[in-house]
């Protein structure tokens, strides 16, 4: 007893594979294991201690803070084993899972995603990778199921996902499966997605061209092609295509309305032109309407805009032929009231004739037949007959004045032989 006094523990023996041999009695919460692997002048046996302790806080501080990286390699390795279960009578879980969520240690999670033993941990360590790169390699490549499909789920690039069918072809089913629904289902809707955005751009730029252009027909395509889809829409999207679809609804309204003004504007020019053939010369009245086919309807008819089709071309060209037959108009009953006072100027001197009190003689009417016959007629026949039929009233009256003077004076005559 009294010799036991003056000998040292193993553990502190200078000998270090003594001390080795010694720390394996030693239990895991001995104070004596804790303070070999804290202070203990052989890294070996530090090491050595280090992978007997379940003591987590100290291993992570030593995986941290160690200047010796044998030791802090032995501590981290040690820690690793001790979160993922392996180690027996081990820390519980729920302290475990604790510290993995305080965790953003890299190497620590990539570590519990292959070795963790429960399947809580692995999960718990899956839910800190944000890498969709890493995400798919942990569905094409972990050993555990679990950790696959997991994994699986929260990979949406398609070009990883892509990596996931091929790697897993042949040799696992289920993420293979699953991995080719998503891709499928992805693929789908960025295909759904790309028409959508292609028929909200095309009725976005669909202007309308007239009943006879090519929008008229695409039209009605787009919208029930829309309409195929639009199940898949979403509320932005049916928003964005729907007051295109309005916009377009409203040109074409607008088209039509402008094209039954312009109609209407034609029809008043025939009309007109009808109304103006049927007259032989120029008056106030017609001068009025005149204007109004030659100015003001021109004005209205440009204020429509310009003409978008060929049936706008159409009607463009027949109300432009209208104001030049008008314009045509005008200047024939023009002519024909300047040729048509000239003629009745004669009359009026005719008249004038076969009124005054003294005799008419034929060499008063010579002149005037003269000058009859050396002006020019008005283009209209009708005009022209009627004032031909007037002068030729009137030169019946002068001759038959003189006939009657002729009469007179030989009735006179015979009086004084008598």
């Amino acid at each position: 007893m009294i010799l036991s006094r003056f000998l040292k523990p193993k553990w502190q023996h200078t000998d270090p594979e003594t001390r080795k041999q010694a720390l394996q009695g030693l239990e895991s919460t001995d104070p004596t294991l804790t303070e070999l692997a804290r202070r203990d002048a052989d890294p070996a046996i530090r090491c050595a201690a280090l992978e007997r302790l379940d003591d987590l806080g100290l291993l992570q501080m030593l995986a941290r803070e160690e200047a010796n990286l044998e030791v802090r390699a032995a501590a981290q390795d040690q820690y690793h084993r001790l979160l993922a279960g392996k180690v027996v009578e081990g820390p519980p879980l729920a302290e475990r899972l604790e510290r993995l969520r305080q965790s953003a240690d890299p190497m620590l999670i990539e570590f519990l995603l292959r070795h963790a033993v429960e399947p809580e941990l692995r999960l718990a360590a899956l839910e800190q990778v944000t890498s969709e790169t890493a995400l798919a390699e942990i569905a094409a490549q972990n050993a555990h199921l679990d950790m696959r499909l997991a994994a699986l789920e929260r990979v949406q690039d398609l070009e990883l996902l892509e990596q996931v069918v091929r790697q897993s072809r042949n040799r696992d089913k289920r993420v293979y499966r699953q991995a080719k629904e998503r891709l499928d289902a992805h693929q789908t809707a960025q295909a759904q997605a790309a028409c959508l955005e292609r028929l909200c751009n095309e009725m976005e730029n669909l202007r309308w061209d007239g009943e006879s252009g090519l929008n008229a027909g695409r039209f009605p395509k787009l919208d029930q092609e829309w309409r195929s889809h639009e199940t898949g829409t979403s509320p932005e999207q049916r928003e964005r295509y729907n007051q295109a679809r309005e916009r377009f609804l409203a040109e074409r309204q607008t088209s039509a309305n402008r094209r039954t003004q312009r109609l209407e504007l034609i029809a008043s020019l025939e009309n007109l032109l009808e109304r103006l053939r049927q007259q032989g010369e120029s008056s106030a009245e017609l001068m009025a309407a005149i204007q109004y086919g030659t100015r003001e309807a021109p004005a209205a008819w440009a204020y429509f805009g310009p003409v978008q089709d060929s049936e706008g071309r159409r009607l463009e060209q027949r109300f432009q032929e209208l104001v030049a037959a008008i314009h045509e108009q005008e200047r024939i009953l023009q002519h024909n009231q300047v040729h048509a006072n000239r003629l009745r100027e004669v009359l009026q001197q005719m008249e004038k004739l076969l009124k005054q009190p003294s005799e008419v003689q034929e060499t008063d009417i010579t002149p005037l037949r003269k000058q009859w016959d050396s002006l020019e007629r008005p283009e209209s026949r009708t005009l022209a007959a009627e004032l031909q039929n007037e002068f030729d009233g009137l030169l019946d009256k002068l001759r038959a004045r003189i006939q009657r003077q002729l009469q007179e004076r030989d009735r006179e005559w015979q009086e004084l032989q008598e």
